[in-house]
Formats: structure tokens, C-alpha cells, sequence
């Protein structure tokens, strides 16, 4: 069988009810009148990154909002405070009680997926910069938020317990597939967004979000990289302590928010892509 084979056959219905918990698991989103209170406090006491926004003006689903976009939307509010000539920016507490129509929605390329459409749907949206894809079945109400959130991490799990059946591909090195080669228009280099080890965790933020990336390596003086941050390392932090902790210097905000400092996790072209799958899904992280 090869992957495409694979892909094309798992049919999402029957790929939910074998990812443990999914198909059981309550669906959180938030809607356009929400605080942004209320979505930080769902983020953080479900530790979860993101949530489908629901428009109940229009009864469908817009679009994620992540906590990269709530701290986004503080920044910008405080360079706006600046701009119109006020001493200080406004407080977490007047900022969070505004509405979730306040923040930015990313709505670009942002779309459902029927459940009854195939896996190889799943990969085509992951591939545009998602980590995240909403499934709803069409015979449910469209008139009510419902449906199931699938996560990369779900998809490179399917692959690992199935990889048996696509063992060619999966032994394959980068090199062999093409990764990294300047000749590729999909899987060649990509620039590397770097942030300064002595820099404050806000700025790789603002990066983070003016950029639409989703990680920044971390170099010391020399250009070595010793550190990674991500949109990962905001999650679970309460709504009194991220404007106060995104304004450390980065290094002591990721040994606060991690506990530890962690050797960055790398591979080369000389890796399989089934080893490079073992380490994303192994260290729970969505790159190296």
C-alpha cells in the first residue's frame, strides 16, 4: 500500500474514533462575544493553545484564536496607548474585558472539513500552517458550535502505528525525500527567524505573530542555538502572569514557564522520516 493509498482510504469518521479520546472529548471554542477573559482562562485550565471561534451572529465557525493572538492583540493595544500619547498602556484587566471581536481572527485559508471527506484532506490543511483542523459531521445542527478538533500530533500517530503499511516512504531519509533541496518549491529551505538569547520573550512574540510562524530559534552571541520559542510556551499560564512573564528576558522566561532550559531537539538529512515522526511525537513537539 502506499500512503497515498493509506491516506486517501482512512475516511475521517473512522480515523476520530480510533485517536484515544477524540471522539469523547468535549469541544471547547469560544464565540465572537466572549471576553478575552473567559478564552484565557479556557486556554490555560485546559492547557490547550487554541480554540474554533464560533460567529453567532452567522451560527458557523470563523476560524482558531490562540493565546499567540491574545498577546498579540495586548501588544498592539499598548503601541496604540503609546501612539495616541498615553503614559501607560491599559491594564490585563480592561484589555481581557473586551470581546474576542476585538482580536484579529486569522481567517485566511481557514476552513471545516466534513467528516466524511478523507485523511488526505487533513494533511493538505496541516500543510498550510495549521496544527490544528476542525471536523464536523453535515447531518448534525449547523445551527449549533459542534464537531471534533484533530491535531497534527493525532496525524504522526496514526502514521507511526500504520507505518508497517507505508514502510517505503518511512525509511526514506530527508535527502531522499527532497527535503531541504533548494530544487523543491515545497519542502526547500526556509529562512530561519531568530531571536537573541539576551532579547525579552515579548519581542520573539511579537515576531512570532507579524511573522505568521510559528517558532523562533533562540542563538546566543555567536550565532549557536541553544533554546526554541514557540506559541507551546504560553500554555496553562493564568491571565495575571503572562504580561508579566512575556516581559522577562527570554532565557528566564522559558526556564520559568519549562521549569528547565532543554537541549534543542535536531535532525539532519541523514535522518529517516519515520525517526524524525519518533522525535516530534516523542518529545511532543510540532518541529525540529
Amino acid at each position: 500500500m502506499t500512503h497515498k493509498t493509506l491516506l486517501d482510504n482512512t475516511k475521517l469518521k473512522d480515523f476520530i474514533k480510533q485517536v484515544k479520546g477524540v471522539e469523547r472529548k468535549e469541544l471547547y471554542y469560544v464565540t465572537t462575544n466572549s471576553k478575552i477573559r473567559d478564552a484565557v482562562k479556557l486556554l490555560s485550565e485546559n492547557k490547550i493553545l487554541s480554540v474554533p471561534v464560533w460567529d453567532e451572529e452567522n451560527c458557523e465557525f470563523i476560524g482558531f484564536l490562540s493565546v499567540v493572538d491574545i498577546v498579540s492583540f495586548c501588544i498592539e493595544d499598548a503601541e496604540r496607548m503609546r501612539a495616541s500619547g498615553r503614559s501607560s498602556p491599559r491594564s490585563t484587566h480592561e484589555m481581557f474585558s473586551e470581546t474576542i471581536k476585538s482580536i484579529l481572527i486569522d481567517k485566511d485559508k481557514f476552513e471545516v472539513l466534513d467528516i466524511n471527506s478523507n485523511l488526505q484532506e487533513v494533511l493538505r490543511y496541516l500543510s498550510l500552517g495549521w496544527h490544528r483542523v476542525l471536523v464536523q459531521d453535515p447531518i448534525s445542527n449547523p445551527k449549533l458550535p459542534n464537531g471534533y478538533v484533530l491535531s497534527q500530533s493525532d496525524v504522526l500517530n496514526f502514521l507511526l502505528e500504520n507505518s508497517g503499511e507505508i514502510e517505503p516512504i518511512m525509511n526514506k531519509t530527508l535527502q531522499e525525500h527532497g527535503f531541504l533541496s533548494r530544487d523543491s518549491p515545497t519542502i526547500g529551505p526556509q529562512r530561519l527567524i531568530t531571536l537573541l538569547s539576551t532579547a525579552i520573550a515579548i519581542e520573539g512574540f511579537k515576531t512570532l505573530y507579524k511573522d505568521r510562524t510559528n517558532a523562533i530559534a533562540v542563538i546566543d552571541g555567536d550565532g549557536k542555538l541553544i533554546e526554541n520559542l514557540s506559541a507551546t510556551d504560553l500554555r496553562g499560564i493564568p491571565e495575571d502572569l503572562i504580561m508579566k512573564l512575556i516581559l522577562l528576558p527570554v532565557l528566564e522566561f522559558l526556564k520559568i514557564v519549562r521549569k528547565n532550559i532543554r537541549e534543542p531537539i535536531t535532525c539532519t538529512r541523514k535522518n529517516t522520516l519515520r525517526e524524525v515522526i519518533h522525535l516530534l511525537v516523542d518529545h511532543r513537539i510540532h518541529r525540529v
